[in-house]
């Protein structure tokens, strides 16, 4: 089974691409523009990997939406990447257990190397086996 990867965000800031890119092209990214087209990505996909671009979700919905991620992924790592840094939205975002945050401008290098870290096929084997 391919990995799939989800990933949140407009379509001109290339995170899609990039999530793509440090998968070696070996993992199934399906990009969804906004929050709506998310949620529905949420339920059908055997997700392994999800990003999220704080922009195409509203503000008063961020806390509600990382629930329903966490809810229906099994656990699955989770990247956020915040339209601005502020000490309230990386508190939110640890607060619902994700793994990885960051704010724009985003180090490019510097998340590429996180997520091939967490899409090696050995992170997943220690970390988040799924029966």
């Amino acid at each position: 089974m391919v990995p799939e990867a989800l990933v949140i965000a407009s379509e001109n800031d290339g995170l899609a691409t990039l999530v793509s890119e440090a998968g070696n092209r070996r993992w199934r990214v399906e990009a969804c523009p906004d929050a709506r087209s998310g949620r529905e990505a949420l339920s059908r996909l055997n997700l392994k990997l999800i990003l999220i671009n704080d922009e195409v979700v509203s503000k008063d919905e961020r806390g509600w939406f990382l629930e329903q991620v966490r809810s229906q992924t099994g656990g699955a790592p989770v990247v956020y990447v915040a339209s601005e840094h502020s000490v309230e939205t990386e508190r939110l975002a640890r607060g619902h257990g994700v793994l990885y945050y960051t704010s724009k401008p985003v180090e490019r290098d510097r998340l590429a190397h996180v997520l091939r870290a967490i899409m090696r096929p050995q992170h997943f084997q220690q970390n988040y086996h799924q029966p």
